[in-house]
């Protein structure tokens, strides 16, 4: 058999032998040998990619056929990083399971401990189901074993071109903290505060002890005057957290305050803190809820620019529109309710980021060995700027915002007459990127019903061939494009935007 080649017996194998206890049987033995070669086949792909599209990159990653000497793995994995001074905790991957399939993906490495926080935050990006994440790309073993060793290299570095985050953006969002500005003037931090217990109770229908949102599955009991609120997910289950406005001027000692990003998009933040209750006998630590919840925390600047000390995460985002504003409360009710389980430590709950627009501009690659620094445009985020603002300029807001289950969209919002836009933003008119795309605005209506009569647009550096075009046509999408030939004025389809206005 040629080590260097994957075969079903491999695939067969780790389905059979994947997760199970090893007993050193003689079929074992067999099944360990033979597995010998998928783990050599794994590390010469990570190699070849590494040598073809990651010329001063690394690889690194070890033969764990045995897992802690206690069970068959049920997967193979091999480590590429994209550059020598990559960070060790993240790294794109290559390798084959016991699902039947080829994966290459953007994963982390050792997140566990101390770094839980940031394999917690991997998995927000990833969504709920993690085969789905926008950074994996999955190849059954029956197209796989077709291919030649250069061809499944070829067709890693296509997926890999498609990753959204890619390697560096992800990184980013891992690791940094977004920052907010404590709202200090107190008339407008409670006039924040009761918009958002009023939307809620206004989104509700009346229960026996407060209100069911219906759109964000759970129940809010808001105190007359909006300043208090108990936030649960059943009305036969306890109160899960308490929400109450507190005086800036005493909120060294407050549990939740209103800030703003520098956009001035107001929010409602919260300490991860919970008392204990007849939902979890023992009070739930900051650093629990850090470890259990899956949120990403803030930080968050006082009137003086100084930090306030503790764990602070959004509840809900209120400047955004409705259906947001319900969706971030959710979220964060979900996430108290895995903090006041134990069994629950590490499990994703769904992310909303602070920042409710895209990055523009540019950002730098440090130089590395033969290769000088590299200045990386963010065409996407350009492109998506360049089109808030004009429909900005017409009174027209976009919101971009995540569903439960972590899918990302674009951009959705009403022209002046009342009409529904979805926009799908693709830098590239490969083939690829109009399949997902095309995907994307069939998939985000399935899941948001609110979405369900909204136009589809699809926004293009170029137009495809016409027969493409008339093929999304006939599934209801319009395809529009954009010019970025002078990245100082990227101009949007004048058709798209007299559609809108």
């Amino acid at each position: 058999m040629n080590k260097a080649a994957f075969v079903q017996d491999h695939f067969d194998l780790l389905a059979e032998f994947g997760k199970k206890p090893w007993t050193k049987s003689p079929a074992e033995q067999a099944a360990k040998k033979s597995l010998e070669g998928a783990y050599e086949a794994t590390k010469v792909w990570a190699e070849r990619l590494k040598a073809k599209h990651f010329p001063e990159g690394r690889t690194d990653g070890a033969r764990h056929i045995i897992m802690r000497g206690k069970q068959f793995s049920p997967y193979t994995w091999w480590r590429i990083y994209p550059r020598p001074d990559a960070p060790q905790e993240l790294a794109y991957t290559v390798g084959i399971d016991w699902s039947g399939d080829y994966i290459v993906k953007i994963d982390t490495y050792r997140a566990v401990g101390s770094k839980q926080w940031l394999r917690s935050r991997y998995e927000i990006e990833c969504g709920e189901d993690l085969r789905k994440s926008p950074f994996w790309s999955i190849l059954p073993a029956k197209r796989g074993l077709a291919m030649s060793l250069d061809d499944l290299v070829d067709w890693s570095i296509e997926q890999i071109g498609t990753f959204r985050p890619g390697y560096d953006e992800l990184y980013k969002r891992l690791t940094e903290t977004p920052t907010l500005h404590q709202v200090t003037d107190a008339e407008e931090a409670n006039l924040h505060f009761q918009n958002w217990a009023a939307s809620l109770v206004q989104n509700g229908t009346k229960v026996s002890d407060g209100f069911n949102v219906d759109l964000g599955g759970f129940v809010i009991s808001s105190l007359p005057g909006g300043q208090q609120a108990k936030l649960k997910l059943t009305t036969k289950q306890p109160w899960l957290v308490e929400v109450n406005q507190t005086k800036p001027s005493s909120s060294f000692a407050s549990l939740s305050v209103i800030a703003k990003d520098k956009a001035g998009n107001a929010y409602l933040l919260r300490k991860g803190r919970l008392q204990k209750n007849a939902r979890s006998d023992q009070n739930v630590t900051e650093a629990q809820f850090a470890l259990r919840s899956g949120l990403r925390s803030v930080s968050l600047l006082s009137g003086n620019n100084s930090a306030v000390d503790g764990g602070w995460y959004v509840v809900s985002a209120i400047s955004e529109t409705t259906d947001v504003l319900v969706q971030t409360t959710a979220q964060f009710v979900r996430a108290c309710d895995f903090a006041r389980q134990p069994s629950a430590a590490g499990r994703p709950t769904p992310s909303y980021f602070v920042s409710t627009t895209e990055v523009g501009g540019t950002y730098l690659v440090n130089a590395r060995a033969a290769q000088p620094a590299q200045t990386i445009l963010r065409l996407h985020g350009d492109v998506w700027l360049t089109l808030s603002k004009k429909l900005s300029n017409r009174g027209i807001k976009m919101s971009k915002c995540r569903h439960d289950l972590g899918y990302e969209i674009d951009g959705f919002f009403k022209t002046p007459d009342g009409r529904s836009i979805l926009v799908e933003i693709k830098t590239s008119s490969s083939a690829s990127s109009i399949h997902g795309a095309v995907g994307q605005l069939h998939m985000y209506p399935s899941l948001m019903p609110e979405l369900g009569s909204a136009h589809k647009f699809l926004l293009l550096p170029s137009l495809p061939e016409p027969t493409v075009i008339d093929a999304i046509k006939k599934l209801g999408i319009c395809i529009e494009t954009f010019d970025h030939s002078d990245m100082t004025d990227i101009k949007i389809s004048q058709q798209f935007l007299d559609f809108c206005f």
